[in-house]
């Protein structure tokens, strides 16, 4: 009898190291969601039906998660979030202190049917904040079918809800030091999105201060995909406009054309026909930027134009099977860049009176004399007339800036952008500018340490 206790417990030993294992990190996994719920309470109320843990697949998950911000009255309800690693020790390290310890080698965060509400109060109160964010930015593309945008556009569209999957990791090898960052969104009726980068960091173990200012880029790529929002666009527009096909793409490229100028660029047409074909129903979008080296933040310091840094960066763009490689990029930006859309002003230009140094006086018969000594004829005296002063554009020194609010100004950054408008306010970090275009008056704000020439109408 005592023989066969012993064989069972030998083989039901792991079984109960197993199910110790297992109530271990269902304990810890519980543990940590209860402390990061009770760390946000101040900002987010959290609650959670359950964990789940999969011993195989490293993957620990929070189920039935209601997200609730403090004093909105709305929730975001998410069917799972899914942290998953590639051993268990590597995910007993995220309990640790990480800003000194080596990050786990690999781990991914996955949001599954995140779900919230268009006309819930939560959107709402999201979309009052990025409209106060970009007051600046009141140029809206698409304005030839509504002036509606965010939450209300979507609603005028058909749309009542949003439901997507996320998810978002890395993974690192320490024999090479690459890391390699993904992310892909997948939005159901409207959209998807992926997003790679890969970086080259200076230690073969990942740590923050490895990836403190250090890190070297090795390329960026990112797609994404119509899934029906370009189509309700359309149908939209037609509604609101009553344009349709040919006469949607010309009305969309007149205003990307409008956008251009409001930049100060005048946009090629073959770029704007680019643009155009982005809005077509299940049209996709790629882009690329692959330097032939590893790129540092100190490569980019010096850069002084726009075709350096396509020189350095090497992007690329796909637009519906149609690439745009890095040489047209460069030409288009030169071209745009050298036929501004915005005119001259004109300013009238006087001449000086031009006043001869001598003058030669035919002196009457009787008062020649008869000298031996060269003659010596000064002309009169002659009081220049006094020219009135003429306004125009006048070169300004940056720091008296402040003293011309209100007035017209022209401005060119560093990167050669050219600024035509009005000063509307300034603060230490930024001036708002406002200009006139065909279709009303926008507004944008310009940072002053990119600001390279300034011109003041005085």
């Amino acid at each position: 009898m005592k023989r066969i206790s012993l064989l069972l417990f030998i083989l039901l030993l792991p079984v109960f190291a197993v199910a110790g294992f297992y109530g271990y990190l269902w304990w810890r996994a519980s543990d940590l969601a209860d402390r990061m719920v009770a760390q946000a309470s101040p900002f987010v109320e959290i609650n959670y039906g359950g964990v789940r843990i999969d011993l195989l697949a490293t993957e620990v998950a929070l189920q039935d998660v209601r997200v609730a911000p403090m004093g909105m009255g709305d929730q975001l309800r998410i069917e799972e979030v899914a942290l998953k690693s590639q051993d268990w020790s590597q995910m007993m390290r995220l309990d640790g202190n990480l800003q000194h310890e080596p990050w786990p080698e690999g781990l991914s965060l996955r949001l599954q049917g995140v779900l919230f509400h268009l006309d819930g109060p939560m959107l709402q109160q999201w979309a009052v904040m990025a409209q106060r964010a970009q007051a600046q930015q009141t140029y809206t593309f698409g304005r030839f079918c509504s002036s509606l945008q965010g939450p209300e556009l979507m609603q005028a569209m058909g749309y009542r809800m949003i439901n997507l999957d996320m998810e978002v990791g890395y993974q690192f090898i320490p024999a090479t030091q690459r890391m390699t960052i993904d992310m892909a969104v997948d939005a159901k009726q409207l959209s998807d999105f992926s997003f790679e980068m890969a970086l080259e960091v200076s230690d073969s173990s990942l740590t923050a201060a490895s990836m403190a200012g250090s890190a070297r880029l090795h390329s960026i790529s990112m797609d994404a995909r119509d899934k029906g929002f370009n189509s309700r666009y359309r149908e939209y527009c037609a509604t609101q406009a009553g344009v349709q096909d040919e006469q949607f793409d010309a009305a969309l490229g007149e205003e990307f054309i409008q956008l251009g100028r409001l930049m100060g660029v005048q946009p090629p047409e073959v770029f704007v026909q680019h643009v155009v074909g982005m809005y077509k129903p299940g049209a996709n979008l790629g882009f690329k930027l692959q330097p032939p080296s590893p790129v540092g933040q100190f490569d980019m310091m010096g850069l002084d134009s726009p075709e350096a840094v396509v020189g350095l960066l090497n992007p690329s763009i796909n637009i519906n099977g149609q690439q745009i490689n890095a040489p047209q990029i460069s030409a288009f930006l030169k071209e745009a860049m050298a036929a501004v859309a915005v005119p001259e002003p004109e300013v009238q230009v006087l001449n000086e009176p031009q006043v001869e140094a001598f003058e030669s006086i035919e002196l009457a018969e009787d008062s020649k004399q008869k000298l031996d000594v060269p003659q010596v004829v000064l002309a009169p005296s002659r009081q220049a007339p006094v020219v009135p002063e003429v306004k125009g554009y006048r070169a300004t020194p940056l720091s008296d800036m402040a003293q011309y609010v209100g007035k017209p100004v022209r401005m060119v950054t560093y990167f050669g952008r050219r600024i035509e408008g009005r000063i509307l306010e300034m603060n230490r970090h930024e001036v708002m500018i406002e200009q006139r275009m065909q279709r009303g008056v926008a507004t944008y704000s310009i940072a002053l340490d990119k600001v390279a020439e300034l011109e003041v109408y005085r």
